[in-house]
């Protein structure tokens, strides 16, 4: 005599049987309002225009057509760094800093590197002043409530 399978609703979690089947519908969360684990998405806006702030400054200098080779290496390191920060800000909140500094060096690049040509020197300023007003925002990851620790007696 053939045994019948067990229905997919009388499996748990992992394929194993449970005890009983399943009833009612699925569990779901609440409406998308804004907030999920700890984040919240209004400002982590403000870290993925960082981040394309970022993806500008690596492709600046194919769209813009830099005249100098190192015009266009300091451009394509500062995006990565840029970018790296960014997504690090997503994940630490004070990682915002560090595009702070890199806003600061963008906006003083300029007269200390000596670039001669306008349109490097008006992409970085642009840049700068951008990825300084972003990193201005605070970060989007909101503290978690926990639970007082338990102390041993």
């Amino acid at each position: 005599m053939a045994m019948a399978r067990p229905t997919p609703s009388a499996q748990g979690p992992g394929g194993k049987l449970s005890g009983a089947p399943r009833t009612g519908a699925p569990k779901t969360g609440p409406p998308l309002t804004g907030t999920k684990e700890g984040h919240n998405f209004a400002y982590m806006l403000a870290r993925w225009a960082s981040f394309t702030v970022g993806l500008w400054l690596l492709l600046a200098p194919l769209v813009l057509g830099y005249p100098t080779v190192r015009a266009v290496l300091h451009d394509v390191a500062l995006g990565t760094l840029v970018s790296t920060a960014a997504l690090a800000a997503l994940e630490w909140p004070l990682a915002r800093f560090a595009l702070a500094l890199l806003a600061a060096w963008l906006l003083t690049a300029a007269n200390a590197l000596g670039w001669s040509s306008r349109t490097v020197i008006a992409n970085e300023l642009a840049a700068g002043v951008a990825l300084l007003l972003l990193s201005l925002v605070p970060s989007g990851k909101v503290a978690v409530t926990r639970r007082p620790a338990k102390v041993a007696v």
